[in-house]
């Protein structure tokens, strides 16, 4: 059953905290049974300047001689790790935390002269998963209930009441993973990315790459035909507009232009009727001068005609006179005009 149980732990476990876990319980085994010394596997710069490069590895997983202290480390260092590789989508993006979290630790080491690195890894990892999972409720001994978030505090004040003295490792672990979140989920929302997984890192992992959006600048002829096109198509919109302010401009001319063709319509006609009217009347003029000629000429005839003629004219008239119908009679079946009942009533 125990056999079992490790078996699907550790199929279920991604592959760098498997790697890790087999590292630690390796170096604890050789540790206990006296094959190497505690001492070689610890950090020290001088050491590492003499080529003893695997200090760099092993100081991450040697947690010191067995105690609760160590115990509690290796328990969170081991589950929260699995959870927080589980929460990255790539292998590559977890493996570059522990590389960026891993420099920072050399760093503090260096400055504070410290040679066991294990808890300051241990203490980062659960504050960056914590920080992830602020709100989610976890178990302390399988009986204590309390927020993620006060989780990373619990094993320095552990610490502080078995041991009497302040965990400086595990304080360096949650400012390093502070560091981490605050470049790696912080400031990212402000549009800026320092912590993004270096492509190469993708490429050992075997992950896919995404490209950058690249943004194609034109050249400077390319530049000028753009700025050509934009100028004529910027002209062909001025003049469309000149065309239309033309068009709107043209509007009350040619309105002005029909009441004039109107008004000269009107002024062609009344100079025609006032022609026709001047025809009218010199025709008028024409008659009566005709008629004051003709009239004339008769009393001319008459004072010039013999006293025999005169009185036969007398005599004919009168027989007229008789024969003579009524004028309403000759009225109403003969068309004389005015002019010439005026001749007959002065030849009378």
């Amino acid at each position: 059953m125990i056999h079992s149980l490790f078996t699907q732990t550790m199929r279920t476990t991604p592959p760098l905290t498997k790697v890790m876990s087999l590292i630690l319980v390796v170096l604890a085994l050789l540790v206990h049974i006296n094959i190497i010394s505690p001492l070689s596997l610890t950090y020290s710069f001088y050491y590492v300047k003499k080529m003893q490069l695997w200090r760099l590895v092993t100081s991450f997983f040697y947690f010191g001689p067995f105690s609760v202290d160590v115990l509690l480390h290796v328990v969170f260092f081991f589950r929260y790790s699995k959870m927080l590789e589980e929460s990255f989508m790539n292998a590559s993006e977890y493996a570059y935390l522990l590389m960026f979290c891993s420099a920072l630790i050399f760093v503090c080491a260096n400055v504070f002269r410290r040679s066991l690195l294990g808890n300051m890894l241990s203490s980062a990892i659960t504050y960056i998963w914590t920080r992830r999972n602020r709100t989610t409720q976890v178990q302390l001994l399988g009986c204590i209930l309390f927020p993620a978030f006060f989780l990373p505090f619990v094993v320095p004040v552990f610490s502080f009441f078995s041991e009497r003295k302040v965990p400086f490792d595990e304080v360096m672990g949650i400012i390093v993973g502070h560091v981490y979140f605050y470049l790696r989920f912080v400031v990212k929302k402000f549009g800026y990315e320092p912590l993004r997984t270096p492509n190469w890192l993708k490429r050992a992992f075997g992950e896919e790459i995404e490209e950058p959006e690249t943004v194609n600048v034109p050249s400077v002829e390319r530049l000028d035909i753009l700025e050509e096109i934009a100028g004529g198509a910027v002209r062909k919109d001025d003049e469309v507009k000149n065309s239309e302010k033309s068009a709107e401009d043209r509007a009350p001319i040619r309105k002005n232009g029909v009441d004039d063709e109107k008004i000269d319509l009107c002024n062609a006609e009344q100079v025609n009727v006032n022609e026709e009217k001047t025809r009218n009347d010199q025709i008028d003029d024409e008659k009566d001068t005709h008629t004051a000629l003709l009239e004339e000429a008769v009393n001319g005839a008459m004072s010039d005609e013999l006293p025999d003629q005169k009185m036969g004219r007398e005599a004919f008239t009168n027989e007229l006179d008789d024969s003579e119908p009524n004028k309403e009679d000759e009225v109403d079946f003969f068309s004389v005009s005015s002019e010439e009942n005026k001749h007959l009533e002065e030849v009378k």
